[in-house]
């Protein structure tokens, strides 16, 4: 069995101008090393990259290399709408000194597995450095296919690893099971915080997920019971997952209530997100307050 791991991907703070809230990012930096999660995961959805000018990323890139300070693995997510911005922008993340980058594929458009392929295939052999595929169709409109990702692994050995946003699965085993004898260091993540414990005994890493921008500590504790194979510690930390999972239908989207959630317990985050989202309604709010004190609760139990 692999050693679990789970990796946050990071809200991004803001000013309420749109600009990006350098000291709130630090915050949250410093909020998730200590909480003991194991990398983290800048400017992937939950980051907005979508809606960040190219220059704020490639600052946020060297602030962020900086505050974390290889204390923990970093990686940065470097979509931009042109094929040309993202090999140039993942370029500059892995020279600044970051362990590598995640890319998804084209989005608006569903494209044929062939056009998917050649797009990664031209990223790949333009990076130079350690790329992870990120696999979310419920944003892409579109799958990525399992055999698309063995052929890409056979041809780039650069692709070190593959996030499975996937409400499936068996979509994620699949994966797991097509590549891990062939390629047995492939770091496969689950894309939802409570699939942990299921995708690491399948044979992948662990997850990516949102949650642990707000209790990185029992995000990590659920990882390190994984590890211990105490089958009475995982069984507690999954229950209280599956409840913390509860979070993300209090609003659409649910980067605001993440961070509503972070600044209830104490975090130094902005409430800010970009154009067209807003921080979250009175009622929200006091949901969310509900919601910190239950999971409060469940934790104090652990």
């Amino acid at each position: 069995m692999k050693k679990a791991q789970f990796l946050v991907p990071t809200v991004v703070s803001f000013h309420e101008d749109g600009s990006v809230d350098y000291e709130g990012n630090a915050a949250v930096a410093e909020h998730l090393i200590a909480g003991g999660v194991d990398g983290l995961l800048i400017m992937g959805s939950t980051g907005e990259f979508y809606s960040m000018r190219y220059e704020d990323k490639k600052r946020l890139i060297d602030a962020s290399i900086a505050t974390v300070n290889h204390r923990v693995r970093v990686f940065f997510g470097t979509n931009c709408m042109r094929l040309e911005d993202t090999i140039a922008l993942s370029n500059y993340a892995i020279d600044a000194g970051a362990d590598g980058v995640m890319i998804i594929g084209p989005y608006y458009f569903s494209i044929e597995d062939r056009m998917l392929e050649r797009y990664f295939d031209d990223l790949c052999d333009a990076i130079h450095g350690d790329v992870f595929l990120y696999n979310y169709p419920e944003r892409t409109g579109y799958d990525f296919p399992v055999q698309v990702a063995v052929n890409l692994l056979r041809k780039h050995p650069n692709i070190k690893g593959f996030k499975d946003s996937h409400s499936q699965l068996t979509h994620t085993r699949s994966l797991i099971n097509a590549t891990r004898e062939e390629f047995p260091d492939f770091e496969v993540y689950a894309g939802f915080d409570e699939n942990l414990a299921h995708v690491v005994l399948s044979g992948g890493v662990g997850s990516i997920g949102g949650l642990g921008n707000i209790y990185p500590e029992i995000c990590a504790g659920f990882a390190q019971a994984v590890n211990s194979r105490d089958l009475d510690r995982i069984e507690r930390y999954q229950v209280i997952m599956n409840r913390m999972s509860e979070l993300y239908a209090f609003g659409t989207p649910f980067i605001p209530i993440i961070k509503e959630a972070m600044r209830v317990r104490g975090v130094k985050v902005s409430p800010y997100c970009q154009h067209p989202v807003l921080p979250p309604t009175a009622e929200q709010c006091a949901k969310i307050a509900d919601w910190v004190r239950t999971i409060d609760e469940m934790a104090a139990k652990l």
